[in-house]
């Protein structure tokens, strides 16, 4: 499809999934994993998918976080 058409379309359901009560997030996410696939096909949107979920949880410093929240549960646990 066009990209300037997918761009219209994915405004426009934003908007309708919004106004529904769908989370920000989730509608963002709906819209451009959409409009990925009718600009750029299957694989590449499979490629783009996998490589932000990949970077989004191998980021050193959000790791971290929940390690140390679980450490002071146990500290606190342990007395």
């Amino acid at each position: 499809m066009d990209p300037v058409t997918v761009g219209i379309w994915s405004v426009v359901i934003l908007l309708l999934l919004m106004s529904f009560g769908v989370h920000i997030a989730v509608a963002l996410a709906g819209c451009a994993i959409g409009g990925l696939f009718l600009t750029s096909g299957w694989k590449v949107t499979a490629s783009v998918v996998a490589n932000c979920l990949y970077s989004g949880v191998s980021d050193y410093s959000l790791v971290l976080i929940p390690l140390y929240i679980i450490m002071g549960s146990v500290a606190a646990a342990a007395g």
